[in-house]
């Protein structure tokens, strides 16, 4: 049984009976993909580039020149990331899809989710726990998915809060961080550096949030990657059902077009895992099993 965790979180909304001492920080269209992102009206998306080259599709800052495209092999390669969770119905179906696929996502999650100790948040922290342990990487969105350029004010908590409890419930420190609704600041970025987090966009959203089908969902992915020259980052949530529920539809589209182009010929398709975005020395960090 994990002890009870409940730290404090002065804009997190917990009640100061539920809180403990904090001792556990830590530390348009581009090259054939089409730009697909929840962010501000008028807002325009270019390739950000890591220490890996692997396009991480960040909105510019003022005055920035837009990244070019990483220079990559002839092929379509395809990241899974999954926001908001984790889901205690959702997200374990998504587990269990890629464990048997052996394939490997980002899970960018909310601290609000795991915070407190009903047993409904003890549950998603030890579903964040299985996530590490079968090589996903639980990353960082935050405590209450606030868009931190409208609130600088709110990074630090923001941020360190959801780390020290991803840390906790994982015993791994996450390196990948989304920010809310795709924003992007001086501000923000500085604090992302200064934490050793890489800032992950996305190129591929079927905007499931809004009441999209199972089957407009499949439909938007499989014709994205269908014809995209570049890598693709694909938003999912996994508190939506019905993306849930397409996540396997579009694996096996991708396993049916890696055998349609091993006959025919083509552009090769391959699901990468999340070291593409990671700087060398951390890519060949494990989770290993954790206590009981």
């Amino acid at each position: 049984m994990m002890p009870p965790l409940c730290l404090s979180a002065s804009g997190g909304g917990v009640a100061p009976e539920q809180q403990a001492p904090r001792h556990l920080l830590a530390g348009s269209e581009t090259s054939g993909v089409r730009q697909e992102f929840a962010r501000a009206p008028g807002a325009e998306v270019h390739p950000s580039t890591s220490p890996t080259t692997f396009p991480r599709y960040l909105v510019p800052l003022p005055g920035e020149a837009p990244a070019g495209t990483a220079n990559l092999p002839a092929e379509r390669v395809v990241l899974l990331t999954f926001d908001d969770g984790p889901d205690l119905q959702g997200t374990p179906l998504i587990l269990d899809e890629l464990d048997r696929r052996n394939l490997r996502a980002v899970f960018f999650v909310m601290g609000q989710h795991i915070v407190r100790n009903r047993p409904e948040d003890m549950a998603r922290r030890d579903l964040l726990r299985k996530l590490a342990v079968h090589g996903h990487h639980v990353g960082n969105h935050t405590m209450n998915h606030k868009d931190l350029c409208r609130n600088p004010d709110s990074i630090a908590e923001e941020v360190d809060h959801a780390a020290e409890l991803i840390t906790y419930a994982t015993g791994v420190r996450p390196l990948l961080f989304r920010s809310p609704y795709g924003a992007r600041c001086h501000s923000l970025d500085r604090a992302l550096a200064e934490r050793d987090l890489v800032q992950v966009g996305w190129n591929a959203d079927p905007r499931e949030w809004r009441g999209n089908s199972e089957n407009a969902i499949v439909a938007y992915v499989t014709n994205l990657l269908a014809h995209a020259s570049a890598p693709v980052i694909l938003l999912l949530h996994d508190k939506n059902m019905a993306a849930v529920q397409a996540l396997p539809r579009i694996l096996d589209w991708i396993e049916q077009e890696k055998a349609r182009v091993a006959r025919e010929g083509g552009v090769p398709i391959r699901i990468v895992d999340y070291s593409v975005l990671l700087p060398k020395q951390h890519t060949t960090l494990q989770a290993g099993p954790l206590p009981r």
